[in-house]
């Protein structure tokens, strides 16, 4: 392979991705690019559990597989750059141990509209494949759009909705020139942070309302694993896990906001109403279920804790934007409700 000619490197930093690895290698073959103008960018973190003996065994079949195994486990976040360190593409796709490349999607077509108006990103949909409760993450007016539009209109009410890393075509050569990095210190929204970064350098990006990556829920994810374990974790360590959990949100949402351009008063505004919607929706859908798990009574109560302190902010419209939450909450379980009945 000639690393001049590759337009495309599909990287999975991986550590004992199991067969969930080998799925989400074997799901390449969907790519609708020869081989000699992409490269599977495989980095191991020090597996033990012998998948990377069974990604050995796959090169036959796949001769764009670039192997690279750290001498150390350099960290989740580490194993990261360590990516985008070794990636030779013209334009970059993050696919880890549980997902896979979604069948029908052309990354020819993707990379077309990249180059057209030389985008930092294309944002595509990923499907979360749950069995029946299966469902695609975005719901996105297609098109160009100027980051600071999509924040308003988006991001401000929802909080987290630049998507996740294997929903992006990345502009590689961009991250290179200006040395984007994952950050380590906040591990759990790193992820938002970098597409942010990658998007802001620019100031625009496009986003194509087709499927493809496909999300599987899985004990070795960082967060799901949480929440498939929760009844085996001290009550105290998860109330942190969540706790710090939700500083890492502000954190990033806070950076994202500023850069955007809002003061510190509006940024608390927006923040403070998202917590409030948040509060109301989960504590309706916890009502009408009449069954709470560990999860749902922690989460109400950080929520209330955020809320407590940011009503105590000296001019702070508190009722009025507690009014506003409530509506807004409302019409989101009217409307969930709705969709069931008809």
């Amino acid at each position: 392979m000639q690393s001049n000619r590759l337009l495309l490197t599909i990287a999975i930093p991986t550590y004992n991705g199991g067969d969930n690895l080998i799925r989400a290698i074997q799901s390449c073959k969907y790519v609708d690019l020869p081989p000699e103008e992409y490269e599977i960018l495989i980095v191991d973190n020090c597996s033990s559990d012998g998948s990377i003996e069974k990604v050995q065994e796959l090169t036959s079949y796949f001769q764009n597989i670039r192997l690279y195994r750290n001498e150390k486990n350099i960290g989740r976040i580490g194993n990261w750059n360590r990516c985008l360190d070794l990636a030779q593409g013209r334009y970059l796709l993050f696919l880890f141990s549980n997902d896979s490349i979604n069948r029908g999607f052309s990354f020819k077509k993707i990379i077309e509209i990249a180059l057209s108006e030389n985008y930092p990103t294309v944002m595509f949909n990923t499907l979360h494949s749950d069995g029946p409760k299966s469902r695609v993450f975005y719901h996105y007016i297609p098109g160009r759009w100027g980051l600071k539009d999509f924040i308003e209109r988006y991001f401000v009410k929802n909080m987290a909705s630049l998507g996740i890393l294997q929903s992006h075509l990345f502009d590689l050569s961009l991250i290179k020139k200006k040395n984007i990095r994952f950050n380590s210190n906040i591990d759990r929204t790193t992820d938002r942070v970098f597409i942010f970064d990658v998007i802001n350098f620019r100031g625009y990006f496009y986003f194509v309302n087709e499927v493809g990556t496909v999300w599987f829920p899985s004990k070795n994810r960082y967060h799901y694993s949480v929440h498939l374990n929760v009844e085996n974790i001290n009550p105290e360590d998860l109330y942190k896990y969540f706790y710090d959990s939700w500083i890492q949100e502000m954190i990033a949402d806070f950076y994202i906001l500023k850069n955007i351009g809002y003061d510190d008063k509006i940024m608390y505004k927006i923040f403070f109403t998202y917590i409030m919607k948040s509060y109301y929706i989960n504590s309706i859908r916890f009502l009408l279920k009449r069954k709470y798990t560990s999860i749902d009574e922690i989460t109400l109560d950080i929520f209330s804790k955020y809320l407590e302190r940011y009503g105590k902010l000296k001019e702070f419209p508190v009722v009025k934007l507690k009014t506003i939450a409530f509506l807004e909450a409302l019409y989101h379980i009217i409307k969930k409700v709705f969709k069931r009945i008809i």
